[in-house]
């Protein structure tokens, strides 16, 4: 019977993300990345909210050098940006990005943080493009370690459990979308 129930309620979420909500008229698509880890895909929008004036993915400039984050997340039925999300902050040092923080959040019951702190932990772009309007297609490697639920810092790990590997890919454009 737990078997049966098992499958049953992963076949509804299946479906359930199949069928991801669209962006509530506040927030427009920047774009978008697929996060796999292990045999699940998460879909995510990487949103531009209208009513702030700003996205998900931007660009610094930090002591001459290009510092681009970007952040996505899957959509809640009301279309806001949901609790599932991935980011990575990196620099450009002669147009090659170099990765100083990569984090993965699974929403739901009992949420999961995952982060590239840890000795365990690693993150690289395996593939990266940029062009001259700030248009980004790229791939991103990395394995992360799961922090500890209720932890009052970033680096408190999840003791004893097992680094997850993540492989992301990503398609943005730094610009704010028509």
């Amino acid at each position: 019977m737990k078997i049966w129930l098992s499958a049953s309620v992963f076949v509804i979420l299946s479906i359930t993300a199949a069928f991801a909500a669209d962006l509530d008229a506040r927030y427009k698509k920047m774009g978008e990345m697929n996060v796999t880890t292990g045999d699940q895909t998460y879909e995510m929008v990487i949103p531009w909210d209208t009513k702030r004036g700003r996205g998900y993915a931007k660009e610094k400039n930090r002591a001459g050098q290009r510092y681009i984050t970007i952040a996505g997340g899957d959509v809640t039925d009301s279309g806001k940006p949901g609790p599932t999300q991935f980011s990575v902050s990196f620099m450009l040092i002669g147009g090659n990005p170099i990765v100083s923080d990569t984090s993965f959040r699974v929403g739901g019951s009992e949420p999961r943080r995952f982060s590239l702190f840890g000795d365990a932990a690693s993150s690289r772009f395996a593939e990266f493009e940029i062009s001259e309007n700030g248009e980004i297609k790229a791939r991103l490697e990395a394995t992360l370690v799961e922090m500890a639920p209720g932890a009052t810092t970033r680096i408190e790990v999840l003791e004893g459990a097992a680094p997850i590997s993540l492989d992301t890919m990503i398609s943005v454009s730094l610009a704010e979308p028509e």
